[in-house]
């Protein structure tokens, strides 16, 4: 949801629970016995399901690029509806300040813990309220954990409710999410110009954003002068052709030598320590 200045100033989500977890979820909730579980008999799970999700940031993480995810609280009462085996739990959240997308807004909503499985039906499911002329919304699909991240998740404490900002905007969109694409949106804001250098990297950064755990840059090909030795010059080329010449050399010094009983390399001796006095990690 927008404001009139074209902020998003709220979530509403919608989420709808499969079946076997829905008719548990009901048991002993028909307080006046008339067969049906209404919305009054399932308040108080409402309130206490929202209640116990803002200590997890309410499942959902959303920021543009590698910037750190907003800050949500609670906005209005929960509420449970059960129909046809099936209990939707609807609640709305908002940023601790109206929040104006400056680009393209990436909002996850996953446990982290992988305990609550979370699917997105269709972008049909997805409404814009009142966002700016030229906002669409788009569905990204999730994509395998690097298993660094999940290495990093396996050594969290269980007390740990919420993730460190870096892992969580690394984990981000890991189980898919939904894109808020409003660069072409009349009126968007682009970024204030840098004041520092760090700043202007930081820019530069999240539009050419930096996956964890990528492979590094390939190196440029950049062709060196044909000076110096053979018309090679001091380039990687022939410090690889000195270095194999050295090689070349030692080998022949090393088999010219003759062997002298106690001295030189004895055989079955390496220079490596003994396991036994490696210290276990």
């Amino acid at each position: 949801m927008f404001d009139d200045a074209g902020a998003l100033i709220a979530i509403e989500n919608s989420w709808t629970f499969d079946e076997a977890f829905s008719v548990w979820q009901i048991q002993g909730l028909d307080t006046n016995g008339d067969g049906s579980t209404s919305s009054g008999e399932m308040q108080d799970l409402a309130t206490e399901n929202v209640a116990s999700l803002a200590d997890y940031g309410f499942y959902t993480s959303a920021g543009e690029g590698q910037s750190s995810s907003l800050v949500f609280r609670g906005a209005n009462s929960p509420k449970f509806v059960f129909e046809n085996n099936h209990s939707t739990l609807t609640f709305d959240i908002a940023p601790q300040a109206a929040y104006q997308i400056r680009d393209k807004l990436e909002i996850a909503i996953a446990d982290p813990e992988y305990y609550v499985a979370i699917t997105y039906p269709s972008i049909a499911e997805v409404t814009l309220k009142n966002a700016p002329a030229g906002c669409i919304a788009s569905l990204k699909p999730g994509h395998e954990m690097p298993e660094n991240l999940a290495a990093q998740l396996y050594l969290l404490p269980p007390d740990v409710t919420k993730l460190p900002p870096d892992l969580e905007e690394a984990l981000r969109g890991v189980q898919g999410s939904i894109l808020i694409d409003c660069s072409a949106a009349e009126g968007s804001v682009p970024p204030p110009p840098p004041a520092t250098a760090l700043e202007a990297v930081n820019q530069m950064a999240e539009v050419i954003p930096i996956r964890p755990l990528d492979s590094p840059p390939t190196k440029p090909k950049i062709p060196l002068p044909k000076a110096g030795l053979f018309g090679w010059g001091w380039g990687p080329e022939l410090l690889v052709a000195l270095g194999v010449l050295a090689l070349a050399a030692g080998l022949i010094v090393l088999v010219g030598v003759p062997k002298r009983r106690g001295t030189g390399i004895h055989a079955g001796r390496s220079n490596s320590l003994p396991r036994s006095s490696k210290r276990q990690r």
